[in-house]
């Protein structure tokens, strides 16, 4: 509730106020990500992987998409120089690949919320109208497949990655996302129901595979949780990681649209 209330807040007060939680939310889950590198035996240079991420949400909001290569390539170059430099004694090739990784995965799929919000893409504060869209699709789609699931679920999506997830839940999960969006996010200009309809169907798959993919990544890892600041519900990135998946899809979405 009063991740909630801070998440509304920011959004009553702009695109700044908004900018600042997202980089501090995007931030503590690649800080997470690449603490579960090191935990599994990776060695990412993280104050390059840091900086990076921050930076990158920074440059998308004030330059738009042009930043993204740029900051990509410092990041790459600094990496290299990281461990070209002995700041980490561990393999240069494993450290460089799990750094790149973990900016990639959280920090470049983390800016689209930035560019979403960026006042040079879409004026009007209508990004934050986006970012809600985002979010709302998101949480309906948890919400139908976690209430489906426990309830009649009994044929599981993907056993040997994530055997709690069904089938049923999935379908729970799309219904309830889209009827969310079209009633809630439907009402939000420059949104309509039937636009954001289609945003709760493209959460509906997109959702579900990027929390596949996160829970992939910690078996791959031998990890339970990849992180554990939310007591009982493991880290930032565990609860964010099928937004990792949808604010890219709703960024294009937007631009196929011709929303902004």
């Amino acid at each position: 509730m009063a991740a909630a209330l801070i998440a509304f807040g920011c959004f009553a007060l702009g695109t700044v106020a908004t900018l600042v939680l997202a980089i501090v939310v995007i931030t503590l889950a690649a800080a997470e990500a690449f603490a579960a590198l090191r935990r599994a035996g990776r060695h990412p240079a993280v104050p390059v992987g840091l900086v990076g991420v921050a930076g990158l949400l920074v440059a998308a909001y004030l330059k738009g998409p042009v930043a993204l290569p740029l900051v990509a390539a410092l990041v790459v170059v600094t990496a290299l120089l990281w461990y070209l430099a002995g700041a980490d004694p561990g393999s240069p090739v494993e450290g460089i690949t799990a750094t790149i990784f973990g900016f990639a995965w959280v920090g470049v799929l983390g800016s689209f919320g930035a560019l979403l919000l960026a006042p040079s893409q879409f004026p009007q504060r209508h990004g934050i109208a986006f970012v809600i869209g985002a979010v709302v699709a998101v949480v309906g789609n948890d919400i139908g497949a976690l209430a489906v699931g426990r309830l009649i679920g009994r044929h599981p999506m993907a056993p040997r990655i994530s055997p709690n997830k069904t089938w049923e839940g999935f379908v729970g999960g799309a219904v309830v996302g889209i009827v969310l969006s079209a009633l809630l996010t439907g009402s939000v200009h420059p949104w309509t129901p039937a636009t954001a309809a289609v945003l709760g169907a493209v959460v509906a798959v997109l959702g579900p595979l990027g929390d596949l993919s996160e829970s992939m990544i910690k078996r791959d890892l031998g990890l339970k949780d990849i992180g554990s600041l939310l007591p009982g519900h493991g880290g930032v990135l565990d609860r964010f990681d099928a937004l990792l998946f949808v604010l890219p899809a709703t960024y294009y979405l937007v631009r196929v649209l011709h929303l902004g």
